[in-house]
């Protein structure tokens, strides 16, 4: 399998935005700023980008942005977990959004990704949906309230310590990403001391004039938040827990 992901990481969720060339460059940008931040940097390009992403960023996560559950046959036109594994890709998104999946089908889908090796980043809405993922198999859990998809400047989010809790009840090894309107370096920073282990940005890295500089500034920030956060005393119910 593998090997895991550890916090702090950042997504970055390019979607079908950028040309083949301009993809790159926000590669290598993010390359080198999760080397000299030691950030753990996740990107979703298209699957036709998957293998040049991989090949041009190797130190970076590579994951599919959405993947078919058919066995390998009769699937014409499926793109299949093995065929992502064999391109490059550590990974797939799963239930995002804007390819959600009936329940049955994502619960599958994680067993699919685990059979061909690929870590599940699985969306989820509310607590309620991300710890029944994380007993699903989920790796990791995006909580992305679907009204914050595609905005920025968002940086209250009530909902991290509940959902967090949620997730840690049903398995503490799932790491827990809280992203949706994620607008600049405030709002990573807050993401971060408000609990959680990563977040991402579409929207902001995209309409940046200089994408690859605003990728490294959230990246750095996503260091900071996490130091900042690792300062601070440890609250007693986390040291009930052991932690």
């Amino acid at each position: 399998m593998t090997t895991a992901i550890r916090a702090p990481f950042f997504e970055i969720g390019p979607k079908t935005f950028l040309e083949r060339a301009d993809l790159l460059e926000l590669v290598d940008a993010s390359t080198a700023a999760s080397n000299r931040y030691d950030v753990a940097v996740i990107i979703t390009p298209p699957a036709l980008d998957i293998e040049v992403v991989k090949d041009a960023g190797p130190d970076l996560w590579v994951f599919a942005q959405a993947m078919d559950t058919a066995p390998p046959g009769r699937s014409t036109g499926a793109i299949l977990p093995e065929a992502l594994k064999a391109v490059g890709a550590d990974g797939v998104m799963l239930n995002h959004a804007e390819r959600s999946l009936e329940e049955s089908v994502l619960q599958h889908a994680i067993d699919r990704a685990h059979e061909a090796e690929l870590l599940a980043l699985v969306c989820a809405e509310d607590a309620e949906h991300a710890a029944r993922y994380a007993a699903w198999g989920a790796d990791m859990i995006l909580l992305e309230p679907h009204e914050l998809i595609g905005i920025t400047g968002n940086d209250h989010r009530p909902w991290i310590p509940d959902v967090n809790e949620a997730v840690d009840r049903v398995n503490p090894n799932v790491l827990v990403m809280h992203s949706g309107g994620i607008a600049d370096e405030q709002d990573v920073r807050s993401v971060f001391a408000q609990g959680a282990a990563g977040t991402g940005s579409t929207t902001a890295i995209i309409q940046a004039a200089d994408r690859g500089d605003m990728a490294t500034r959230m990246i750095a920030a996503a260091r900071q938040g996490w130091s900042d956060r690792a300062s601070q005393p440890v609250p007693s119910s986390s040291l009930e827990k052991g932690n």
